[in-house]
């Protein structure tokens, strides 16, 4: 099917946010299916616990290879906001750091 890398990445984040803490109901995860090729899930799926967007068990290594679990399938509570947009969400789990000017001359 070789489609894009973002495309699938925003496909499936759009459809897990459909589910809000949940796992993706099996029928959810055959349209991916049939959506996109199973390298293509599993690539994306790697990003996405990469960047901590969806649960880590999502994936289980094989002897013949990665395969999705569909139970651990979900956002994160950041991987939510991200998803729906809710920068405000997201910006209350950043960390600021703020330096005065004389602070940054002290360091020198």
């Amino acid at each position: 099917m070789s489609n894009s890398f973002e495309e699938v990445r925003r496909y499936m984040l759009s459809t897990l946010a459909k589910y809000p803490m949940r796992p993706l109901p099996e029928s959810e995860l055959d349209i991916l299916y049939d959506k996109y090729d199973e390298e293509e899930l599993i690539a994306a799926t790697r990003y996405l616990i990469a960047k901590r967007m969806i649960n880590p068990d999502a994936l289980r290594e094989a002897i013949d290879g990665a395969f999705i679990v569909s139970d651990c399938l979900m956002l994160t509570a950041d991987g939510y906001d991200i998803a729906t947009g809710d920068a405000l969400g997201y910006e209350i789990s950043a960390v600021t750091v703020k330096l005065h000017n004389n602070t940054l001359q002290h360091l020198d």
